[in-house]
C-alpha cells in the first residue's frame, strides 16, 4: 500500500508523543515506556483472525514477537483489516493472561497465560 510508510512515519511520531506525555504521567510502566529505542513496528492485517472464535489464526494470536521480527505492531483489524478491532501491540515477554482483546497469547486461548501481545492504551 503506497501510503503505509507515511502512515509509519505518522505512527512513529504518535509514539514520540506519547512518550513525551507518558512522562507526565504518574504511571511509570506506560506501554511507551516498556518499548526500547529503535524498535521494529510491523503492519499486520489482523489479532485474531478470520476463523475466530471457533480458532484463532490471525497474525498476532499466531506469532510471536520473534516470528514477526518486531516489538510493536499495529493490527489493521481484529477479524480482518478495517473492521474497527485493530490498533497498537506491543510485545511482553514477562507475559500475561490473555482476555482476548487487550491481551493476546500466540497459540493459547481467553485465559492462557504467557509471553504476549498487549495494546497499547
Amino acid at each position: 500500500m503506497e501510503d503505509e510508510p507515511d502512515l509509519v512515519r505518522r505512527s512513529s511520531l504518535f509514539v514520540v508523543g506519547a512518550a513525551v506525555l507518558a512522562g507526565c504521567a504518574t504511571e511509570s510502566t506506560s506501554a511507551v515506556d516498556r518499548v526500547e529505542s529503535g524498535t521494529d513496528v510491523k503492519w499486520v492485517d489482523s489479532v485474531l483472525g478470520s476463523s475466530f472464535p471457533s480458532s484463532r489464526n490471525g497474525d498476532l494470536a499466531s506469532n510471536t514477537g520473534s516470528n514477526l521480527g518486531a516489538t510493536m505492531a499495529f493490527a489493521k483489524g481484529c477479524r480482518v483489516p478495517g473492521d474497527g478491532g485493530g490498533g497498537l501491540f506491543y510485545w511482553d515477554s514477562n507475559g500475561g493472561t490473555d482476555d482476548g482483546g487487550f491481551v493476546i497469547v500466540p497459540g493459547g486461548h481467553v485465559g492462557s497465560t504467557g509471553a504476549c501481545w498487549r495494546r497499547a492504551r
